[in-house]
């Protein structure tokens, strides 16, 4: 009875609406990923495709007839509950992982060029083969980084929040990103544009140190995510995309759809769906329109593959870092 009532509450009747839009990026090099995929997940309906011409085209009009934009004066953070000002009136403490354990010494040639913007669901901060105008430090969120191909769409091989950073290319000298970043979960990031950023990698080499650090954690990532898409069934890696979200928000409710965990693990939704309605049906998660509430962390843990204890112990390489307590405008 249990598991019928979890299967009627994850059933396929909901509706959900999936979209892109991109933070302004280079049109300089047209992008393989161009073709975004939009599309609503009613029984029966079939998914659309629109062709963004650059980087920088929104959705907004296509999603609804007139897209409200918010004052970027204050701007409403939902995983926190808090207004981020781009004015920059009230310093604020960094929570990025990456950032806080850079010295003071270090952090303070970045500190002038960081400034707090809202993440907002399904923005493309970067994507493949663009020139990236700016860095992302992550605050608060989730976001997906996703590689593809014409015939197989997008696959997410690695999950970043606030112990990470979009925009490795930088660090590493490169020109164009290999990898499409999408926010999944909404949140708040320090954006550093790229020219300031370049500068200060140049000027101090223990800065690029203590970056490449992560990217060589990111590295690390990505082969045990594309292990665990090519071994591992679908609820253990439902179970482990859940677990690793919830890690990186710091809250056991994880605003995320079924279609987005589908989009990110490249299954279909029908699998996904399925899942959930049998942890749900075992009193490990507690499913509601637009979000999924971690009841039994351990039981969750439980369904998980060991993937999921893997890369939370990769960061243990920051976790014993000194933290400093840097703040910002």
């Amino acid at each position: 009875m249990r598991r019928q009532q979890g299967q009627r509450r994850f059933g396929l009747h909901r509706r959900e609406g999936r979209c892109a839009r991109s933070r302004g990026a280079s049109s300089a090099v047209p992008s393989v990923g161009s073709a975004l995929l939009c599309h609503n997940t009613d029984v029966g309906s079939k998914a659309s495709f629109v062709t963004i011409p650059r980087v920088g085209s929104t959705l907004e009009a296509i999603v609804v007839p007139i897209a409200a934009r918010r004052p970027a004066q204050d701007t409403h953070d939902p995983m926190t509950s808090k207004s981020v000002s781009s004015a920059g009136a009230t310093p604020f403490s960094v929570q990025n992982t990456v950032l806080a354990t850079l010295p003071e010494a270090e952090f303070a040639l970045l500190r002038p060029h960081l400034k707090a913007v809202p993440l907002k669901r399904n923005e493309i901060l970067q994507d493949a083969l663009r020139y990236p105008d700016a860095a992302y430090f992550i605050e608060s969120g989730v976001v997906s980084r996703m590689v593809r191909t014409a015939r197989d769409g997008l696959v997410e091989v690695a999950v970043v929040g606030k112990f990470g950073f979009v925009g490795v290319s930088l660090v590493l000298g490169t020109m164009q990103t290999i990898q499409r970043s999408v926010v999944c979960v909404p949140g708040n990031a320090l954006r550093i544009e790229a020219g300031a950023f370049r500068d200060i990698l140049q000027q101090s080499p223990a800065t690029r140190e203590h970056l490449l650090k992560y990217v060589q954690l990111l590295i690390a990532l990505n082969a045990q995510i594309a292990l665990c898409n090519a071994r591992h069934e679908i609820p253990q890696r439902v179970a482990r995309w859940i677990l690793l979200a919830q890690d990186r928000i710091g809250k056991d409710r994880v605003p995320v759809t079924h279609g987005m965990i589908a989009s990110a693990l490249g299954v279909r939704r029908p699998g996904v769906s399925k899942a959930l309605s049998d942890f749900e049906a075992e009193g490990i998660i507690e499913g509601s329109r637009g979000a999924i509430r971690i009841r039994d962390m351990a039981g969750l843990r439980h369904e998980a593959c060991e993937c999921e204890k893997i890369l939370k112990d990769r960061f243990r390489i920051f976790r014993d870092m000194p933290y400093h307590h840097h703040r910002v405008m």
